[in-house]
């Protein structure tokens, strides 16, 4: 699906069915990142099949609140 980012107020924000949704992120003003739950299945799978994370991977993977 298309990505969708919003910004605003809390109240702005919408509700949507769960099936709709595929995966979600929110970016922190300090650059944690919650939730982006396929981006760490594709970490610890890479990890798993004995791939080493390049420095760019590291650093993303660093910001993952959920990870």
């Amino acid at each position: 699906n298309e990505p969708y980012s919003h910004e605003g107020e809390l109240a702005d924000l919408y509700d949507v069915p769960g099936s709709a949704v595929e995966d979600w992120q929110i970016l922190h003003s300090d650059g944690r990142v919650s939730g982006s739950y396929s981006t760490i299945a594709s970490f610890r799978y890479l990890e798993r099949t004995g791939v080493r994370l390049n420095r760019t991977m590291r650093n993303q993977k660093a910001r993952l609140i959920d990870a």
